[in-house]
């Protein structure tokens, strides 16, 4: 079982390379031999399929037993970049908007970069309001809501980049010298 497992988590480290944080590392619990996988990235979009856990149920089978499809927030109403002047650069996404209720929360936060080109998704929080929001009771007060988003700059090489947030979104930001430590 335990050469499934490692086979398993290295394919799926394989899909989520480039595509997520750290903290989007699968997680297997031998106690239950169950494997959870925060993010999948599918046709190169990440967070298409979200908390995904799936049992062994025998050696060489694997049953999934809940996966969740990403929701992107469509609440954001405004985003402004900036970037930090000390060595190496920082960059930063403040993205800022409303809920229009007291449920809602944000979720998972991905971003790929391809050439030039930063993409980042920000996901609903996958919980029982998004998926049945009938029977959830919540307020109706609107709910502000702001966050930073620092972008994985450190190792690129002096130029402009582009970024887009949630397809809706995009701006540029540049870099005057190489950002790594030598």
């Amino acid at each position: 079982m335990k050469n499934l497992y490692e086979s398993f988590v290295f394919a799926i480290s394989l899909i989520l390379a480039g595509s997520a944080f750290a903290s989007e590392t699968p997680v297997y619990s031998d106690n239950k031999g169950q494997l959870q996988v925060p993010s999948v990235k599918v046709d190169g979009v990440p967070g298409v399929y979200q908390d995904i856990i799936m049992k062994f149920e025998d050696s060489d089978t694997l049953r999934m037993l809940s996966v969740k499809e990403g929701v992107l927030l469509d609440y954001i109403n405004q985003v402004n970049s900036f970037q930090t002047n000390t060595f190496p650069v920082q960059v930063f996404l403040e993205i800022s908007g409303t809920f229009p209720s007291g449920c809602g929360a944000i979720g998972q936060i991905l971003q790929t970069v391809t050439g030039n080109d930063f993409s980042v998704l920000v996901y609903f929080e996958n919980d029982a309001w998004l998926e049945s929001p009938e029977s959830v009771a919540c307020t109706l007060a609107m709910r502000p809501f702001k966050k930073v988003i620092a972008l994985d700059v450190y190792g690129l090489q002096a130029g402009t980049y582009g970024y887009t947030l949630n397809d809706k979104f995009s701006g540029s930001f540049s870099l005057a010298t190489d950002n790594r430590i030598q």
